[in-house]
């Protein structure tokens, strides 16, 4: 056998082999994407109803408590709308990152919640966002989670 010949069976074997593989982590990041512009557009328009099928139990948005019942999740967005307004708020995706290849750089503390709320095949689609024209920006992190088939908001981290 030749060596061209030999590189080319060589091709077409990682090709079959690791093409749904990256297919199935771009439609994963596609979904995430999806889940998080909903989530943000639920936020923008107070639409409780868009960010209760958009979101999921467990919740987290600082690392150390767990939201476990949906009937809290939505109260907490209900004291979020009423206190805050985000209307104007501007953002754009800055980055997708599978939760698995930043895991190993958190604290033990904060992995241990993400474990549980984010799981293995979370991804997190981080977003450079502004609250008010010329406002300085803020980077949210906005935690999916792949439950069933279907991307789920499970998280939120503001700085």
């Amino acid at each position: 056998m030749s060596k061209s010949y030999s590189l080319l069976v060589l091709a077409g074997l990682f090709t079959a082999f690791m093409c749904p593989a990256v297919r199935a982590q771009d439609k994963a990041a596609e979904e995430a994407k999806r889940a998080g512009a909903a989530f943000m557009k639920g936020l923008q328009t107070k639409d409780m109803k868009g960010l209760v099928e958009v979101t999921d139990v467990p919740w987290t948005s600082d690392y150390r408590n767990v939201v476990r019942d949906a009937g809290e999740l939505k109260k907490q967005f209900q004291a979020i709308f009423d206190k805050e307004d985000f209307s104007a708020l501007t953002h754009e995706v800055s980055q997708i990152l599978p939760y698995r290849k930043v895991r190993d750089t958190l604290k033990e503390g904060d992995r241990k919640v993400l474990d549980e709320v984010v799981g293995e095949d979370g991804i997190f689609v981080v977003l450079k966002a502004m609250r008010k024209k010329g406002e300085r920006k803020e980077t949210w992190v906005i935690m999916v989670r792949n439950k069933g088939g279907k991307a789920k908001v499970v998280g939120l981290d503001v700085k």
